[in-house]
This record gives structure tokens, C-alpha cells and sequence, in this order.
């Protein structure tokens, strides 16, 4: 992710970041499960409440 201007900017970009590139695991059609911030990042799958997990984490980082 690029630098962000702000603080807004950041979860703004976090949130476009989650939602846009960490697919479901039932869309991809993959058996991988992921349930925690890191390995959802890692594996870019996810079931259905890590994606709100992995969120929470990037707007607690101290970036």
C-alpha cells in the first residue's frame, strides 16, 4: 500500500485494501482457512468473519 496523507486517508485505503483484495474462500473455490489477521494476509483468502478481523488489525497498526 502506498503511503497514506492522513489518518482518514489510511483507513480509507485499508478499507478499499480489504474489501477489494482479500476474496472470500468459497468465491476462489479453495479449502484454505484462514482465521487470523496474519494468516488472512498471508493466504489473501479468508471465510467469512476474518475479512472484519483483518481490518480491526490494519486501523490498530501503529504505522
Amino acid at each position: 500500500m502506498d503511503q497514506s496523507e492522513d489518518d482518514l486517508d489510511y483507513i480509507k485505503r485499508s478499507y478499499i485494501f480489504v474489501r477489494n483484495e482479500i476474496p472470500h474462500s468459497w468465491d476462489i473455490e479453495t479449502n484454505i482457512v484462514s482465521r487470523t489477521s496474519n494468516v488472512v494476509l498471508k493466504n489473501k483468502t479468508r471465510i467469512y468473519w476474518t475479512k472484519s478481523r483483518l481490518l480491526a488489525a490494519l486501523l490498530r497498526a501503529d504505522v
